[in-house]
């Protein structure tokens, strides 16, 4: 097929650049209320994550060619985009370097908001347990009923 006189080709984009373009046009539809009313600090955020998108992406042809650290750190800015975008922080995935016991090389872990939260809960659960100490029912010798409670 020939090309059409007058138009110029266009030459195809970089994925950095379809993602850039991408999060332009979500802060754009949401600067414009197309996605509701976002709360001033979700609009910080939100432009905090957008202006993140752009250092990391900014020379760079694709994802792919960051580091790590730089990847991770621009996809928790892209789940921001989205999670603010559709107004649901509770299942933004969030991944973090963590160090793994008996091992110098650290994994990444992703989890969403609400997962953290759980685990959180969990966490502080089992400490006011411990605090508060436990008690086990069992029988004694001469088949009477006895507790044994343990207290810090």
């Amino acid at each position: 097929m020939a090309p059409t006189p007058g138009l110029a080709e266009e030459a195809p984009k970089s994925r950095s650049e379809v993602v850039l373009e991408e999060a332009d046009i979500a802060l754009e539809l949401a600067r414009e209320g197309q996605y509701g009313r976002i709360s001033r600090k979700d609009m910080v955020e939100l432009n905090e994550a957008h202006a993140a998108l752009h250092r990391l992406l900014d020379g760079n042809a694709a994802p792919e060619e960051l580091d790590n650290e730089d990847r991770i750190a621009l996809f928790n800015a892209q789940q921001k985009i989205t999670a603010i975008a559709g107004n649901d922080d509770k299942n933004r995935k969030i991944c973090k370097r963590v160090a793994v016991t008996g091992s110098r090389v650290a994994a990444v872990e992703c989890m969403t908001v609400a997962e953290r939260e759980a685990r959180a809960r969990a966490s502080r659960s089992m400490a006011n347990d411990a605090l508060r100490g436990f008690c086990i029912p069992g029988q004694g010798a001469a088949g009477e009923t006895v507790s044994a409670c343990a207290r810090p």
